[in-house]
């Protein structure tokens, strides 16, 4: 856990790019129980201001490289899954995700501070994700996640 130091701050950590299936939206409304006929009905979408469907705001959190954002990070800072609790995810939606389009996440270290708890040392790691349209690099949606890393228990 030694490798957790405010040096990380700023450090980018991945970039992925996805492009958006319009049958990726409609599952993920389906399986947060939002039948909302803008994310799922093509002519509802075709009358909007955005021409199709759009994702649901939550949608972004699955626009990331879940291998690279988790366990490969947690394990080139030498630290174990077992060790990491999640504390926070906060999304700020900018922009609708479309069907068909594609999208570059970014993911940084925003921030990183430690405190002391009863089980020993904490360390508060911020990762800031910015989503973006790959065409024009116009921001769609922000994530914050923020983790704590308990010390090994020896």
């Amino acid at each position: 856990m030694s490798e957790l130091n405010a040096g990380l701050i700023g450090t980018e950590l991945a970039e992925a790019t996805f492009t958006v299936d319009r049958e990726a939206i409609r599952r993920f409304a389906v399986a947060i129980d939002d039948p909302s006929p803008s994310y799922v009905d093509d002519a509802t979408g075709r009358a909007s201001a955005w021409g199709d469907i759009v994702a649901p705001p939550t949608f972004a959190v699955t626009l990331r490289d879940e291998e690279a954002y988790t366990t490969r990070f947690w394990a080139g800072l030498g630290v174990s899954m077992s060790q990491v609790l999640n504390a926070e995810v906060e999304l700020e939606c900018i922009r609708p995700i479309l069907p068909g389009c594609t999208y570059i996440a970014r993911v940084r270290i925003a921030d990183l501070y430690e405190k002391r708890g009863k089980s020993g040392r904490l360390v508060f790691v911020k990762r800031e994700t910015v989503i973006r349209q790959a065409v024009d690099a116009q921001v769609v949606a922000v994530l914050r996640h923020t983790n704590v890393v308990r010390e090994a228990r020896g």
